[in-house]
């Protein structure tokens, strides 16, 4: 019904063969059909442009995974595609190929494992809230158990702390010395906490 697309193989100066480039799923169904021959168009794309057609065709098709897409898509933008050129391509939005992109930056063995477990796209989203990639794949590790939620919590809380820290002492310094170790000596650390039941402050002393 539609003729496929193929390029010829070169052997010295004497085209050899064909390589499909688009019409893969037709040409297996033509031999399961019995067809000894099917209509095509030669055409003269340059490797290059043969992998990213190859890719933008599988890329459309609408049973892959969300990890296929990733992966499709990153192969795309190491071709030299760009987001918006992926996504006037595709039909995604430049919001999806981004956030398929993240994925594909993720330990592949460690995000099919969690999409078996039944890892969702909005596991996945929740993911970027962390920014170190080693901090993501760990837990990458917890997606599609009980305990993501209390990971995700946790490891975003150890990636603010220096942050926090950071805004604490900016905050000190308005009102307070700073001092060195050697200063220190004889000072006792107070430590305070508020009591709600009571509704006041107390202050804890330690050496």
């Amino acid at each position: 019904m539609q003729n496929l697309t193929v390029v010829p193989m070169v052997e010295g100066d004497l085209y050899d063969d064909y390589t499909v480039v688009i019409g893969h799923r037709r040409l297996a169904a033509a031999k399961l059909a019995g067809l000894e021959e099917v209509l095509c168009v030669i055409s003269d794309m340059d490797y290059r442009e043969q992998v990213a057609t190859m890719l933008l065709e599988n890329i459309q098709r609408s049973d892959l995974t969300p990890i296929e897409q990733a992966q499709g898509f990153q192969m795309m933008m190491d071709l030299g595609e760009t987001v918006a050129g992926i996504s006037g391509k595709t039909g995604f939005s430049d919001g999806t190929v981004r956030k398929r992109l993240a994925m594909a930056k993720l330990d592949q063995k460690k995000l099919q494992e969690s999409y078996e477990r039944g890892g969702t796209l909005m596991d996945y989203a929740e993911l970027e809230k962390i920014q170190d990639i080693k901090l993501k794949n760990q837990v990458l590790e917890s997606i599609g158990t009980s305990n993501f939620s209390w990971a995700l919590k946790n490891a975003i809380d150890d990636e603010q702390k220096p942050e926090r820290k950071a805004d604490l002492i900016k905050k000190l310094e308005v009102f307070a010395k700073k001092i060195s170790d050697k200063e220190t000596k004889g000072l006792s650390q107070e430590t305070s906490f508020y009591n709600f039941k009571v509704n006041s402050w107390h202050i804890v002393t330690g050496k």
